[in-house]
């Protein structure tokens, strides 16, 4: 089952891509604890560029991911993730700006962004398995564990560099909470709003 490998899949069978679009008012409903992506599901080949991502809200069971962007390969750049909600119906759900499963996200603004519902919420502004993720600004996300990183994948590796994580609602949880094993994330050249709001 490809959903519990670190492979992407359903990849897009040349390069594609999307320069300069607003993507906005999406709205799903999903119910199959499978991806995701009121906004954007982006895959392999795939390319968001120059884009805004807002106002999208993922509808979701258990186990769903992603409101704003649900990203399985590709790249985002240059990208603002905007005021996206993901609403968890009756369950445990993920990454209310990005779920990155895989790929790349670089000069990219995540902002605004809301968790709600009863279950678990990880993830407010971004939730991490696998990826590199450059030069990136997330701030003014209201939910708990503003940024999560899971290990459900056990060749997923994780680098976070040169970003800066501020002025989140976080509700006394940390704006970075990893679960990722130790020799499997490196965070480095990152600006913490404050010094003691994350754990690695």
């Amino acid at each position: 089952n490809l959903e519990f490998d670190n492979d992407p899949f359903n990849p897009f069978s040349a390069i594609t891509s999307w320069d300069g679009f607003v993507i906005r008012n999406g709205r799903t409903k999903i119910t199959h604890q499978r991806d995701g992506g009121a906004g954007v599901a982006l895959r392999i080949n795939g390319r968001l560029a120059n884009c805004v991502i807002t106002n999208n809200i993922l509808y979701a069971n258990a186990n769903t991911r992603g409101a704003g962007i649900f990203q399985n390969g590709g790249i985002i750049e240059n990208c603002e993730i905007d005021g996206n909600i993901l609403n968890g119906i009756g369950g445990n759900v993920y990454g209310g700006g990005l779920y990155q499963r895989t790929g790349t996200v670089f000069n990219t603004s995540v902002i605004k962004n809301k968790i709600t519902g009863n279950g678990t919420k990880q993830g407010t502004g971004v939730f991490f398995e696998n990826g590199r993720f450059y030069n990136n600004t997330i701030t003014a996300n209201d939910g708990p564990l503003t940024i999560y990183s899971g290990k459900y994948f056990s060749n997923g590796r994780i680098d976070v560099y040169n970003s800066i994580i501020y002025d989140n609602k976080n509700y006394g949880n940390y704006q970075f909470d990893c679960n990722t094993n130790a020799d499997k994330i490196t965070l480095k050249n990152c600006l913490f709003g404050n010094k003691n709001n994350h754990r690695t």
